[in-house]
């Protein structure tokens, strides 16, 4: 009897152990926050991340417009209709101090007179993962980032 109840212990004992262990979510790796990977739970900033699967689930076509219907606190403006110069503003700050990075490389018109970046045109079908970075921590990619950035990460061919 003894056998059997210590038989049934380590039974109920290894069910629950391995489901605990399977259970687990495999942790979001974020990068913009520290320029290094690390866990969305562990970021003290506020990081939007908009995965492949709802890149790829959006009917919109431009980024532009991802970004408007996607992420919260964004102010997308067009200097006129489709394909015209478009702007992204963060949290109320002019587009100035919003800085765009494609896999890694700032994006920005040395034409502007405050090298701001237009981002008219871009199309979302190339790009694998958008990472918008607000908050205090942004001001570690630059002085032009105090209202935001936004890391693009496009699919690897």
């Amino acid at each position: 009897m003894h056998a059997m109840m210590l038989r049934s212990f380590f039974l109920l004992y290894f069910i629950l152990f391995t489901t605990s262990i399977f259970s687990k979510e495999i942790p979001v790796i974020v990068i913009s926050p520290s320029k290094s990977p690390q866990s969305y739970s562990s970021v003290g900033s506020q990081v939007t991340v908009i995965n492949s699967e709802a890149i790829k689930n959006s009917s919109d076509t431009f980024l532009t417009d991802l970004l408007n219907n996607e992420a919260q606190g964004m102010n997308i403006f067009s200097l006129g209709g489709r394909g015209t110069n478009t702007g992204i503003q963060m949290r109320g700050l002019p587009k100035r101090y919003s800085t765009i990075y494609i896999d890694g490389v700032k994006m920005y018109d040395p034409s502007s007179p405050d090298n701001s970046f237009y981002a008219q045109g871009l199309f979302k079908d190339a790009i694998d993962r958008i990472e918008i970075l607000k908050g205090s921590q942004s001001s570690l990619y630059g002085n032009s980032a105090v209202g935001g950035t936004i890391n693009i990460f496009t699919k690897k061919r």
